[in-house]
């Protein structure tokens, strides 16, 4: 996975969320043009579509392969979907349909590359 490709997704309603993106990206060599905040409230569960669908434009505005949520609320989404497979579902250009997309809950502020 070229780092290039990786976009590392905080929630800005929450404390210490965009410290664990910057330790995650940083640790991974990640640039901080690819670290975003976007405020998905501080509940275990997401329940405005509203919400959702921000977070979701925002992610696809960016165009990365692979991303990566550093956050540890919200968990789910109304209904108990995963907050990963809610919000992360997009449109895959093209010229990106062969690659997958991928992302991962880091829920905790320590990140580490081995």
């Amino acid at each position: 996975i070229a780092v290039a490709n990786v976009l590392v997704v905080y929630n800005t309603a929450e404390t210490g969320s965009q410290a664990m993106a910057n330790a995650y990206a940083t640790a991974w060599g990640i640039s901080g043009g690819n670290v975003i905040g976007v405020n998905l409230g501080t509940a275990e569960e997401l329940t405005s579509l509203s919400t959702l669908n921000t977070a979701r434009n925002a992610i696809n505005a960016a165009n990365k392969q692979w991303t990566v949520l550093a956050m540890q609320r919200p968990s789910r989404y109304t209904g108990g979907q995963s907050i990963t497979s809610a919000i992360t579902p997009c449109p895959v250009p093209a010229t990106q349909r062969a690659r997958s997309r991928s992302a991962t809950i880091l829920s905790s502020g320590t990140a580490t590359r081995e």
